[in-house]
């Protein structure tokens, strides 16, 4: 089966590749790190109406989703799932209009299916 990721653009997939930690934050350091980025958001809103509040907040609550199914996982899925929060944490682009946000959902939406792909790979090596 193909990797979800590739399905993103390649410089949308590579800045969240370079985004995994070398150390993994735990769990509680990644929400806080989510909620302060749509607290971000939200100050944005103030001064710019056009900014995507709803969608900041829909990708935020994926996100930890994401943090809470893999608290117990891998590394990588951990590492995965840190990245996309740094991205979501660290771009001005969103504060800028309406789309600011689109790239994120995308990329969260490949993390999701990448994560779904490698526990459904996992299951037969369980069943063993």
């Amino acid at each position: 089966m193909a990797d979800p990721l590739q399905a993103l653009p390649d410089a949308l997939r590579h800045a969240l590749l370079r985004r995994v930690p070398a150390t993994l934050p735990d769990a509680d350091a990644m929400r806080r790190r989510l909620w302060r980025a749509v607290k971000d958001a939200e100050r944005a809103r103030s001064r710019n109406p056009f900014v995507n509040l709803p969608l900041a907040r829909e990708i935020a609550e994926r996100l930890e989703a994401l943090v809470d199914r893999t608290a117990d996982g891998t590394d990588v899925q951990r590492g995965l799932v840190a990245a996309a929060i740094a991205y979501f944490a660290t771009h001005d682009e969103h504060f800028e209009g309406a789309f600011g946000f689109d790239d994120d959902a995308a990329m969260v939406g490949a993390v999701e299916e990448a994560l779904e792909e490698d526990a459904a790979a996992a299951e037969p090596r369980a069943a063993r």
